[in-house]
């Protein structure tokens, strides 16, 4: 819990100082002689905003710093699941994701625990907006903040690590943004979609991808390429996505299973 004198810029910039460096990507990680501890430029590069923006923030000079924002610094300088959660707290928000989601009455303890026991597999449930409902420990820890960011596209889209895990991130997303377009239109999730596509609009990759005169909605290959977050090796997953029989259940497994390269 927060003390009263602990601010959002001054755990940040904590958290900026103290990392360990071992999550981040090997040409960043090589090109300075840091042994602990992130530059704000570093961390700018890896959040995609600008390092005077950041400076202000751990001054606390800035004021109401988005929920974006602060996702993404917290993942660019490697925070446990706990920090990012205390961030969110601090900046005014609530802690969100799959802690809500977990108490989902659609999703039942017998599918739960099923997921749970395909690991080493990847396995989850997501509803028809791609919020993820329940993911078992594996499809929470190749994709890094998947918890935090409680969306498949949140996470492709505005998540630093999510284009270095996903090898071929740009067909991924924008596969992914072209099936929630044509979801869109069912009516009892068009109220969600304009959350999610509002809150990506600003983003130039997503309206390149959304407004584009490409409309993907197929695999070519039913495999993804990974790189794994914790020892940068490379696998694939043949993907496959379920729907159960009735149409209002509202959601959809996902299974990646692990095949060898």
């Amino acid at each position: 819990m927060a003390t009263q004198r602990e601010t959002l810029g001054a755990f940040l910039r904590d958290l900026r100082e103290r990392t360990d460096r071992s999550h981040l990507p090997l040409r960043m990680a090589t090109k300075s002689r840091r042994r602990k501890g992130m530059s704000r430029d570093e961390v700018a590069a890896l959040a995609q905003c600008s390092s005077s923006y950041i400076e202000k923030i751990e001054r606390d000079v800035a004021t109401n710093v988005s929920t974006e924002i602060v996702l993404a610094l917290a993942h660019a300088v490697g925070a446990s699941e706990h920090h990012v959660s205390h961030a969110l707290t601090l900046a005014g928000g609530e802690p969100w994701g799959l802690a809500g989601a977990l108490e989902d009455p659609a999703i039942t303890p017998e599918q739960r625990t099923y997921v749970d026991s395909l690991a080493p597999h990847l396995a989850g449930y997501v509803d028809l907006a791609w919020n993820v409902l329940y993911a078992n420990s594996e499809y929470r820890r190749v994709f890094r903040g998947i918890k935090e960011y409680g969306n498949v596209l949140f996470w492709l889209l505005e998540c630093p690590d999510a284009k270095n895990i996903m090898l071929d991130w740009y067909e991924e997303t924008h596969l992914t943004v072209t099936w929630a377009r044509s979801l869109s239109a069912l009516q009892s999730v068009r109220e969600e979609y304009d959350r999610v596509f509002g809150r990506l609009d600003h983003i130039p990759e997503f309206r390149e991808m959304y407004y584009g005169a490409d409309p993907t909605l197929g695999r070519e290959d039913p495999a993804q390429r990974i790189c794994d977050p914790d020892d940068g090796s490379k696998f694939r997953l043949d993907v496959n996505l379920w729907s159960p029989p009735a149409a209002t259940a509202g959601w959809q497994m996902y299974l990646g299973v692990r095949v060898p390269n």
